[in-house]
């Protein structure tokens, strides 16, 4: 099995691409973008190129390409037709099932595929029998879209991110909204009483939802799942404030956050504001 570039092979195929020494912020966009897959990397630096980003600034004379607080990399429609190319070759249930798939996320499981997943030939509201699906998935595997992971029987994933976003992006947004809400409700059911395990999960589809579902669900499990974080984080369970009265944040005020704590209380602060505005009024 071939692997991508790593990093710092990356970083050196720009230079010797275009003459300029890259900034690590930049190597660093492209890798995670590219996953270092040898194509997508040519590509996306060809691209960098023809835009001016990959220029020597006169100003500082040294051949290095700007520095900058962050980097997001755009990539060519080339890589995308690319991609969309391998997914043709696919049955049209094959890519119904995959769209479904790149909705839930990079990874997924047979199981969750398997409670939301429907069979026309059976009727708009049957889902596709296990072996049906199983037949579907290995279409993708032969076709090298997906992946299975090892050591986690029906755990799969796409080989490549871009994979599952070329998948994704040609929803219409409530086309995927819709999807969104039709997987949360899927997953809330499969998950049962162990919900509160998979609340974050849960919380990211019905926040997508949000426009054909309302918020109710949303608020309920992202409230859910900043608890379960900061009781983690901390090892204090909340109070009803949504703070643990014994967390050093609490007895400190001043203290100062590290960069995790502080988003998820924004994060929790965020989640539970509707439910405060409704108990006030």
């Amino acid at each position: 099995m071939l692997r991508g570039l790593d990093q710092t092979d990356v970083g050196r195929f720009i230079e010797l691409a275009s003459g300029v020494t890259p900034p690590g912020g930049m190597v660093e966009a492209v890798h995670r973008q590219t996953e270092g897959n040898p194509l997508f990397v040519t590509e996306v630096v060809r691209l960098l190129a023809q835009e001016g980003e990959l220029a020597p600034e006169p100003s500082i004379g040294s051949g290095r390409a700007e520095e900058r607080d962050s980097w997001s990399v755009r990539i060519p429609q080339g890589v995308r037709e690319v991609i969309g190319r391998r997914l043709d070759r696919l049955s049209q249930r094959c890519n119904e099932t995959l769209t479904i798939a790149s909705v839930i996320g990079r990874e997924f499981t047979l199981a969750q595929l398997k409670a939301i997943v429907q069979d026309p030939a059976a009727g708009s509201e049957q889902v596709m029998t296990e072996d049906r699906l199983l037949e579907v998935l290995e279409e993708a595997l032969s076709a090298r879209v997906i992946e299975e992971l090892p050591r986690v029987v029906g755990r799969y994933q796409f080989t490549h991110a871009l994979v599952q976003d070329t998948l994704s992006e040609e929803l219409s947004t409530t086309r995927k909204a819709r999807l969104h809400a039709r997987i949360g409700d899927a997953l809330e059911g499969l998950y049962g009483s162990e919900v509160d395990s998979h609340a974050a999960e849960l919380a990211h589809h019905f926040a997508e939802a949000t426009m054909v579902s309302g918020t109710e669900k949303m608020v309920r499990y992202s409230g859910m799942a900043g608890e379960r974080a900061l009781a983690a984080k901390d090892g204090q369970a909340l109070d009803s404030s949504g703070f643990g009265a014994q967390s050093p944040e609490a007895k400190d005020p001043a203290r100062e956050l590290d960069d995790e704590t502080a988003g998820l209380l924004y994060g929790l602060g965020r989640a539970q504001l509707p439910i405060l505005q409704v108990d006030e009024g």
